[in-house]
């Protein structure tokens, strides 16, 4: 999996993602910085975050490597970023599912990251930038314990996981070369 690391407010969080062509670092960045105007829960402020980091994520849930799209390099603090309960959600998109997470720390619900990451900026006239749906439809969601299984369900977004094709599926992303 591809992965990038956000910092708001001196915290870190670290967003996961599937390497193929679906997106390249800069895209997720994007997208994640697109949640700046997302209100944090039970708070009057508002997410707005900086790329810190980028690379991808091992089977055995290790952080290397770079972003070429981002010109960042992974740390070795990122690994820890990974470790740990996260939120996920499976996407549809062109007869392919995709396994998207995020820390379950975060103050913000899976409909936020889901909305933030299936629209795309899109180029609609001179100097005028807007954001299309991708047609992605979320499968499932819910969280990943700390064994690497998915389970639960997100209210957000109105749907439970699958967990037995949940956790092949990110077992199956995490080992894509």
């Amino acid at each position: 999996m591809k992965y990038v690391v956000m910092e708001d407010e001196g915290e870190e969080f670290l967003f996961s993602f599937p390497k193929n062509n679906l997106m390249v670092h800069a895209d997720m960045a994007e997208s994640i910085n697109h949640l700046t105007g997302c209100k944090k829960e039970n708070t009057r402020e508002f997410y707005a975050a900086q790329t810190v980091s980028a690379g991808f994520v091992n089977a055995g849930g290790n952080c290397h490597g770079h972003s070429e799209s981002l010109s960042l390099q992974s740390r070795p603090q990122d690994t820890a970023l990974y470790q740990g309960e996260r939120h996920y959600f499976v996407i549809a998109l062109a007869n392919h599912e995709y396994l998207i997470t995020f820390p379950a720390h975060m103050d913000i619900d899976h409909k936020a990251v889901y909305d933030a990451v299936t629209t795309i900026k899109v180029h609609t006239s001179r100097n005028n930038w807007e954001r299309k749906f991708r047609g992605a439809q979320v499968v499932s969601a819910g969280l990943i314990d700390t064994g690497m299984n998915c389970h639960g369900e997100s209210e957000s977004l109105g749907v439970t996981s699958r967990p037995e094709k949940d956790t092949a599926l990110l077992k199956m992303q995490l080992c894509n070369p």
